[in-house]
């Protein structure tokens, strides 16, 4: 695993944070008790095929 790849899992994992470190000005209006849900907009590796590589 590339640390891209790292760097990603850790947003996914931590989107809170990651929205604290990134756009904090924005976390801070989100409220404690909301749900972040992330959305991918990039195809797994293990699904493209050697075309889109």
């Amino acid at each position: 695993m590339n640390h891209d790849q790292n760097f990603k899992n850790l947003i996914l994992d931590y989107p809170r944070a990651a929205l604290e470190f990134f756009a904090g000005e924005v976390a801070v209006a989100i409220p404690i008790e909301a749900r972040i849900t992330p959305v991918r907009q990039e195809q797994l590796q293990n699904r493209l095929g050697e075309h889109f590589r």
